[in-house]
């Protein structure tokens, strides 16, 4: 993601702010630029300046702050707002409401209204606030403590998560009794940061809990067309996204091909003896669409490649070993395609070159989805609304079965693009944004 090295000053948010480069430990280990309140051509202290103006947002036990966010919130940052409360109520003393942004036509907001603002808003404050963070660009976040309202936001919901960790950062005294001030004007931006979600093996190592939060759905449903009626397969090249429509009646199904950009339908391929296509992807050496042939009368069949841009059949490879679900690894050129309770490593002609023991043997493989540190495995619990996610690395260390959390019906395929993942559901036929976060925040 291109973004600028240099820090520029937002006009749209601190016209006359001071800047000051700071580097500090935000949560232990986040720098960034900090700019004070005052400006810059204010007589010095010597000179009788006034000390900045400052604020509270909570002191002796005193908390009457409101938390605002968006009134079109994602399920993540929802609970983010939620846990924050009801921390910072046992930090503070106080009792905090929630609401959203939302301001009928005839209304305005009050601008003394004291306000926590958590994500992107349609706030004055957070409008200004995401203007610099976009300007800058990269993955980062930041707190602007206008006075009396206080902004965070993050470019995603772990990023707003670690501004408010700094935020509280600033909180002093006991329990119950914390007090948190600010300057008027004081603003933080974090410098880039590497992770856009918490790190697996860290976060095994160190006993904190994860899930896979499921959030907005990007495709509300892949089309229906008579009796292909059920999603199953699901893939990406990094431009466009795959998904197979299954006709169970006669092992056939329909491609339909997305731009992600807009998530806008493209094309849908003929009728294709795809059989279950119970798993898409995309071998980026032979620019071929892999699809895994498996029924459930006529067992592991092997697999199908279909040309991504005329979405045609090309070819059929017979394969020995039982699988359900197949990625490919454009690093190394190999494919890792797994059943319930092994994983086979493949060459780009389908001949078996190892194996990698699967340590969980619970619940059903629907997809894989791989990235260059772990292997991610998609478990569907029959009869349950928490599903999933099963993580381990390629040298067989185990980090889990990770709750898929929100999941609309039946989990089915997921790939990770970039810093996001993407699931496909069979029964809503929807495909939706999942986001990497502690299962708890406080």
């Amino acid at each position: 993601m291109k973004f600028f090295r240099s820090f520029l000053i937002s006009a749209v948010l601190c016209p006359i702010l001071l800047m000051t480069s700071c580097t500090f430990a935000g949560n232990g280990k986040d720098s960034g630029t900090e700019y004070s309140g005052a400006g810059s051509d204010t007589p010095s202290q010597t000179e009788g300046e006034k000390e900045p103006e400052r604020f509270f947002v909570s002191k002796d036990g005193v908390c009457d702050y409101k938390i605002i966010r968006s009134m079109n919130v994602t399920s993540s940052v929802k609970r983010l707002c939620t846990e924050f409360r009801t921390e910072l109520e046992r930090r503070t003393g106080g009792n905090i409401s929630i609401g959203d942004d939302f301001i009928s036509y005839n209304e305005s907001v009050d601008p003394e209204a004291k306000e926590l603002i958590i994500g992107e808003t349609e706030r004055e404050e957070s409008v200004k606030l995401k203007s610099e963070l976009d300007a800058l660009g990269g993955n980062r976040y930041g707190i602007y403590a206008a006075g009396p309202k206080v902004a965070v936001l993050g470019t995603d919901t772990y990023s707003t998560y670690l501004g408010l960790l700094r935020l509280l950062e600033f909180m002093t005294g006991e329990d119950g009794k914390g007090e948190l001030s600010f300057e008027k004007g004081y603003t933080f931006i974090s410098d880039e940061k590497e992770n856009y979600f918490p790190d697996i093996a860290e976060a095994h190592k160190n006993g904190v809990s994860l899930c896979f939060n499921v959030g907005e759905k990007v495709i509300k449903q892949v089309p229906t067309n008579g009796s292909y009626g059920a999603l199953q397969g699901g893939g990406t090249d990094g431009t466009y996204a795959y998904y197979a429509m299954i006709n169970k009646s006669n092992n056939e199904a329909y491609i339909y091909k997305y731009e992600i950009a807009t998530w806008t339908l493209v094309k849908r391929s003929e009728s294709l003896k795809l059989f279950h296509a119970n798993d898409i992807t995309y071998d980026a050496k032979n620019k071929r669409l892999v699809i895994s042939a498996c029924t459930a009368n006529d067992g592991y069949l092997g697999v199908l490649t279909v040309d991504p841009e005329t979405l045609e059949l090309i070819d059929y490879f017979k394969i020995g070993t039982a699988f359900r679900a197949l990625d490919y690894l454009p690093w190394n050129n190999t494919y890792i395609i797994g059943t319930d309770y092994f994983f086979t490593v493949m060459d780009e002609n389908f001949n078996n070159i190892g194996f990698i023991d699967c340590k969980s043997k619970n619940y059903t493989t629907q997809g894989l989805c791989c990235d260059e540190k772990y292997i991610y495995d998609v478990r569907y619990v029959r009869g349950s609304s928490t599903h999933y996610i099963v993580v381990q690395d390629y040298d067989g260390n185990y980090y889990g079965e990770i709750p898929l959390i929100g999941a609309p019906s039946e989990p089915e395929n997921m790939f990770r693009l970039g810093n996001e993942f993407f699931l496909g559901c069979n029964g809503s036929d929807s495909v939706l944004r999942v986001e990497l976060l502690p299962e708890k925040f406080w």
